[in-house]
């Protein structure tokens, strides 16, 4: 019983631990904790459609997972479709977002491709402010409505994964893009 001063190392979710050199951790020590806490910026994914220049505009609206959708529109049977773009950055300075992988799924995922995958040797990282985009091509192998969806994997917190709902009418003869 007494007071002293210890040094101590603090990790979110975890125990004290005492770095004072006495080799004592959590060895009868009370710890009370006074001061300012800190919010640690996270990163922040946003996307735009970007068109077929791929360039990010702030005045692009931004795109909502799950509700961001992209419609090809009327698409030669077996031609392909120029690129559309989706532009993504991270909007928080000081943080770190990890794009892990950009996929294509579901009911005629083979008739949408990414035109490079930007993931495709792995994942890397965009620093605050940093990012790029994505380029999807559309070829229909039937006709009618195909369907597919956009999915990228980051470490955004709110927004893994993200999704984007793609579309395009596979149509007969070179009548593309009506």
């Amino acid at each position: 019983s007494g007071a002293g001063t210890i040094g101590l190392n603090v990790i979110a979710n975890s125990s004290i631990t005492d770095t004072s050199g006495n080799g004592n951790n959590n060895n009868g020590y009370v710890a009370a904790f006074t001061g300012q806490t800190h919010t640690v910026a996270q990163a922040d994914l946003k996307i735009v459609d970007a068109g077929t220049n791929g360039i990010w505009d702030m005045n692009d609206p931004e795109r909502v997972s799950g509700a961001a959708a992209y419609d090809f529109g009327n698409q030669a049977q077996g031609v392909r479709s120029d690129r559309h773009y989706f532009a993504y950055r991270n909007v928080v300075t000081n943080t770190v977002l990890t794009f892990q992988s950009f996929a294509i799924s579901g009911a005629h995922a083979s008739d949408f491709v990414l035109d490079p995958n930007p993931a495709q040797n792995g994942s890397f990282n965009h620093h605050g402010g940093g990012g790029s985009s994505v380029a999807v091509r559309f070829t229909p192998s039937g006709l009618g409505v195909r369907t597919a969806v956009l999915t990228i994997r980051t470490t955004d917190p709110d927004e893994d994964p993200f999704t984007i709902n793609l579309t395009g009418t596979g149509v007969a003869g070179a009548a593309a893009n009506l």
